[in-house]
């Protein structure tokens, strides 16, 4: 989800509309309706089936939505759907080969940077305005990350889990741990709540937690 210029807070939501082809509707979160252009709604085609999407607000305040695909990450304007030239997929070297996680950030000087995860955990974080490598940071997973999000607020934190049944709570640009926590079961998925609480998805179900109570948030 991520803000408009006009203050509209806008859902970005991936849906198929063939066996090969996947698209980004954009809905607007208030009345429930899809954003309109020319009568239209707002959509852009995806070149695969299967794709992770993060929806964010740029250093000028324009929303964008940032999408995984085989050659890289490409990025599109999240008002009206039309592809933004984003550096990272240059021939030699490709920053983010074949992402499967992504996620947006802000910094403390107010940098919007991008975390992409590709491989086993393989973590980059890059300026996707210069196409500039920032840090290769170690989450410290054991095994196969699912989830990667954003915590809100600052400093930049992000929270990641997955197949080794740990959610991690960690800096960004240095790979520090804030947090770690066992859940007993591998998380297939997470989602940060409005008051800061973490929704945990696994084989036992959906799990609330506190993020505050075990981190030095």
């Amino acid at each position: 989800m991520f803000t408009d210029r006009n203050g509209t807070h806008l859902l970005a939501t991936v849906f198929s509309h063939s066996y090969h082809k996947s698209a980004v509707r954009l809905w607007d979160v208030t009345t429930g309706r899809p954003l309109r252009r020319w009568g239209r709604p707002v959509r852009f085609r995806l070149p695969r089936s299967e794709h992770t999407i993060t929806a964010f607000t740029g250093p000028d305040g324009k929303g964008l939505v940032a999408a995984c695909t085989s050659d890289g990450v490409r990025l599109w304007d999240g008002v009206t759907g039309a592809r933004v030239h984003v550096p990272v997929t240059r021939p030699k070297p490709v920053l983010v080969p074949s992402p499967r996680l992504l996620t947006a950030f802000r910094t403390d000087e107010g940098t919007v940077l991008l975390a992409a995860v590709s491989d086993l955990n393989s973590i980059r974080i890059w300026n996707p305005w210069t196409g500039d490598l920032v840090a290769e940071p170690d989450s410290g997973h054991t095994d196969k990350m699912h989830k990667l999000v954003t915590l809100p607020g600052s400093p930049a934190q992000l929270a990641s889990g997955g197949q080794d049944a740990t959610l991690r709570i960690w800096e960004p640009l240095t790979g520090t741990v804030v947090g770690t926590l066992d859940t007993g079961a591998p998380i297939h998925d997470l989602a940060i709540g409005s008051t800061g609480t973490m929704f945990l998805a696994g084989p036992g179900g959906l799990t609330a937690v506190d993020v505050e109570s075990w981190t030095d948030r």
